[in-house]
């Protein structure tokens, strides 16, 4: 079965640390890299192709990142709910090696928690979470 990773992000918010972690991390694995943007509609529908345009050049400039290191990468915008979204993504592929969070702001989301850390029970590998490397931190594992 071929390697993947999946690169999770949210709302057009990439952290450039994330990425090059992940690219590192499928070049080690030889695995193809699989970049998810979830993005929640506007509520005003006219606002939607302008959003789906502006992801959808976002993905494509971030996946290029991916190639020009020599990782295969294929990118997918999925608009709705990004908790739904994302575990539909995940049912309908097989399991991947890891899953790094490509947003970068941290997912302790206050009193209710980020909807990412809520699922990460749920998820079939290791979640991984890319600080600035300002800190030192490379990542983590949950």
């Amino acid at each position: 079965m071929p390697r993947a990773i999946l690169v999770v992000m949210e709302n057009e918010i990439v952290c450039a640390q994330a990425l090059d972690f992940a690219a590192e991390l499928a070049q080690r694995l030889a695995a193809e890299a699989k970049l998810l943007m979830v993005v929640e509609p506007p509520p005003a529908a006219n606002r939607q192709p302008e959003l789906e345009r502006r992801a959808v050049q976002a993905l494509d400039r971030l996946a290029s990142r991916f190639v020009e290191r020599g990782v295969a990468a294929e990118a997918t915008l999925r608009l709705g709910q990004p908790r739904r979204e994302l575990l539909r993504f995940l049912a309908q592929r097989p399991p991947f090696q890891a899953l790094i969070w490509g947003s970068g702001h941290e997912l302790a989301g206050g009193r209710h928690g980020h909807w990412l850390e809520k699922t990460a029970g749920l998820l079939e590998c290791p979640l991984w979470t890319v600080a600035s490397r300002d800190d030192g931190s490379e990542g983590r594992g949950s």
